[in-house]
């Protein structure tokens, strides 16, 4: 359901789409439902006739292809539309949660479901095991700036399985503190995952300069990481 009032909700969080993720992941569900305007995600398809929408049945992996299904409708006091719906099950069942966008005027369609038929559109629950706090990082209701890391730094956290560490950082958007939630991208732009930093950006900022004034010398000073790999949800 949509909100009474709207005017806070810009503060904090993009819409209760995603609040409903995060409840859900708070409370360990296995089945999450999006209840709209629409029988489901809609594609449209060329027919002799013309075109024709037809219901995305299920989804097992959110691609670009996926999300140019979308399309631009919110209900009354609404926020988010499909969209923000589509990315919403993509997050839940990334954490291992069957989610459902389907027609929210049907009485029996949640019930129907439960009892095994088809209704809406069913995003497939990854087998991924993901821990409690490593879905709260990912969730990234609190993420306070955004990092962009450089080819080797990517490479590190994504293949070796490593900690950030300020030498793989070319840019620091944002003013966060230690502790704070930051998100993590490479040089394209692509979100790769969200972390717990372990200094300021202020802080960041002053050792990226260090780092770079050391190359000249060779005697890069010996920190502490960015972001410790207990501390990092990559995606």
């Amino acid at each position: 359901n949509d909100v009474v009032a709207t005017e806070e909700l810009d503060l904090n969080f993009g819409d209760n789409d995603l609040l409903a993720v995060y409840l859900a992941t708070l409370i360990g569900a296995d089945q999450l439902f999006f209840l709209t305007v629409a029988p489901g995600l809609l594609k449209e398809e060329e027919t002799q006739e013309g075109k024709r929408s037809t219901v995305v049945e299920k989804v097992e992996e959110l691609t670009d292809e996926i999300l140019q299904h979308c399309l631009p409708i919110t209900s009354a006091g609404g926020k988010g539309g499909m969209e923000s719906k589509v990315r919403s099950a993509g997050m839940a069942m990334s954490f291992g949660i069957d989610t459902f966008i389907m027609d929210g005027k049907s009485p029996a369609g949640v019930s129907d479901v439960m009892e095994g038929q088809r209704r809406g559109t069913h995003f497939v629950a990854h087998g991924r095991k993901i821990r409690s706090y490593q879905k709260w990082l990912a969730a990234g209701a609190l993420n306070k700036g955004t990092l962009v890391i450089d080819g080797g730094a990517e490479q590190a956290l994504m293949k070796n399985k490593k900690s950030l560490l300020a030498k793989g950082v070319t840019r620091v958007e944002g003013q966060f503190e230690n502790k704070d939630l930051v998100e993590i991208c490479n040089q394209e732009g692509v979100r790769l995952g969200v972390g717990r930093a372990d200094c300021s950006a202020k802080e960041l900022r002053l050792q990226i300069k260090e780092q770079n004034l050391a190359k000249t010398s060779g005697k890069a000073p010996q920190r502490k990481p960015v972001i410790h790999r207990n501390h990092l949800f990559l995606e």
